[in-house]
């Protein structure tokens, strides 16, 4: 944002009379920011209503066309959330600590002057994303699941990607859209669903963001985890529903259904390997495991042949 300096000072400031304790702090901690969390995001506590020069903060000077006099940069009272990029502040968002249901004004303020880019945590090629509205939720979501998933809030349930959260969304395995549970996020979500196909909706399942799960250690990563794809330890997951007794595929179809029974309890795995289908299993298997294990293969093979497009591709040594 303009004025990197101001910014700067205003959010080291802040940052510092958080951590010195007090109202801020009890506010932090009461929303489920760790210490650690806080620290990284240099997240802090504006004590006091401020009206601060916009040249100071980079910005052209603007006139007040009802006061006649120039406009101020509000520094509202309340939780300071910036985001950064390469160690710089971009943008400032404040939760209101003086905000009733009854305000005309927002609940979080963006500060004059804030990139309008979303804010994205913990982010990796590849990697699980989930979208949440306000940087809160983000904060929270990466607090909780930095390794299994990268952040993005959007700032608003209309909100959309930027060049960089394309790129993260278009390699994503899933998108989990997570926007607020009220009227704006069920209107927000489609557009995700028609413009990333791995896109679903997962809204949280108590209340009506992140914010909400945070009282109940876990439930966060919890949540997130459940709408990840799971590891198919067997490769056989994918199977469908039992046939009919008059399906022409019966003997094969069942054959698998035991061969998976089979491979749950053993910690047996069908896989493709150099494109060849194969029953792979611990080498400490005992001998009749193996050879029961083998017939059921057998007898699944001509099935498995047919829909080997399902099965989960594996480099072995033997089978």
């Amino acid at each position: 944002m303009p004025g990197p300096s101001a910014a700067g000072r205003f959010v080291v400031r802040c940052a510092a009379a958080l951590a010195a304790g007090g109202p801020g702090l009890e506010y932090a901690t009461r929303r489920g920011l760790t210490a650690k969390t806080r620290t990284a995001l240099r997240i802090g506590w504006n004590a006091r209503d401020l009206y601060e020069d916009r040249t100071a903060w980079g910005l052209p000077e603007e006139i007040n066309e009802k006061s006649g006099k120039p406009r101020k940069v509000w520094l509202p009272s309340g939780l300071v959330i910036p985001t950064l990029r390469n160690g710089r502040v971009v943008a400032i968002k404040i939760r209101r600590s003086a905000w009733t249901p009854e305000d005309q004004l927002p609940k979080y303020c963006a500060v004059v002057g804030s990139a309008p880019a979303p804010m994205i945590l913990a982010p990796g090629k590849g990697k699980p994303v989930v979208i949440v509205e306000s940087e809160l939720d983000a904060i929270l979501a990466a607090q909780e699941a930095r390794d299994i998933v990268t952040a993005i809030a959007m700032r608003t349930a209309k909100g959309k990607p930027n060049a960089e959260a394309h790129a993260l969304l278009t390699d994503a395995s899933v998108i989990l859209v997570a926007l607020d549970a009220d009227r704006a996020g069920a209107e927000g979500s489609p557009w995700w669903r028609s413009t990333y196909p791995r896109a679903l909706r997962w809204p949280v399942p108590a209340g009506k963001d992140v914010g909400d799960l945070i009282a109940e250690p876990g439930m966060v990563r919890e949540w997130i985890s459940a709408g990840l794809p799971q590891a198919d330890a067997t490769g056989l997951s994918w199977l469908p529903g039992s046939p009919g007794f008059d399906h022409p595929d019966f003997d094969g179809w069942w054959a698998a259904f035991d061969l998976r029974d089979l491979a749950q309890h053993h910690g047996l795995r069908v896989a493709l390997a150099g494109g060849r289908l194969r029953l792979i299993y611990p080498a400490s298997s005992h001998p009749d495991l193996k050879s029961y294990a083998e017939s059921l293969f057998a007898d699944a093979l001509p099935f498995l042949e047919q829909h080997k497009c399902k099965l989960p591709v594996q480099e072995v040594q033997h089978g």
